[in-house]
């Protein structure tokens, strides 16, 4: 009986590519490595984080940056706690200020802070030669594009099976 998952030779796809190294430790091994990569480099010259970072990028590029939007969608990687440090060190530091916005206070970018990002982002250049070597540009996108899919297809079964309770 022919499943839909096996192909002529009688393998399924777990069998044909056993020999690789399993997609969630690849996935662990880069998000770790991106971490403690950028958190040198940043640490290094700018006394912060990649999560600092992670901020500083997202209020620059939302018209209507309410932290506790950011804080929601950081939790896959940090705490609420977590990441209010982060946008208080960031606010203490004067490179975010607060503003009245759509119902909330939000985050904007002070003078210093625009100057701190742009510098950090001329730095985070250093981390696209070193993850992109010996790969192109396409090659990053299809692998982002991939483990979207595998997520997006996960997510649904998950869906799936919760509405089949």
């Amino acid at each position: 009986m022919h499943t839909g998952t096996e192909q002529s030779d009688g393998q399924t796809p777990a069998q044909r590519l056993a020999h690789l190294v399993p997609i969630g430790v690849a996935a662990k091994r880069l998000q770790d490595g991106l971490t403690a990569f950028v958190d040198g480099l940043f640490e290094e010259r700018f006394g912060l984080r990649r999560r600092h970072w992670q901020l500083l990028r997202w209020v620059h590029e939302h018209d209507e940056p309410a932290l506790e939007t950011f804080v929601a969608e950081a939790a896959l990687f940090y705490t609420a706690e977590e990441t209010r440090k982060v946008a208080d060190d960031l606010l203490t530091r004067g490179w975010l200020g607060r503003r009245a916005g759509s119902g909330e206070a939000v985050l904007e970018l002070t003078a210093e802070g625009e100057r701190g990002f742009r510098a950090m982002a001329a730095a985070q250049d250093t981390t696209w030669q070193v993850v992109l070597q010996g790969q192109t540009e396409q090659d990053y996108v299809h692998a982002v594009h991939a483990m979207t899919v595998m997520a997006d297809n996960l997510d649904r079964a998950l869906t799936e099976r919760e509405t089949l309770r």
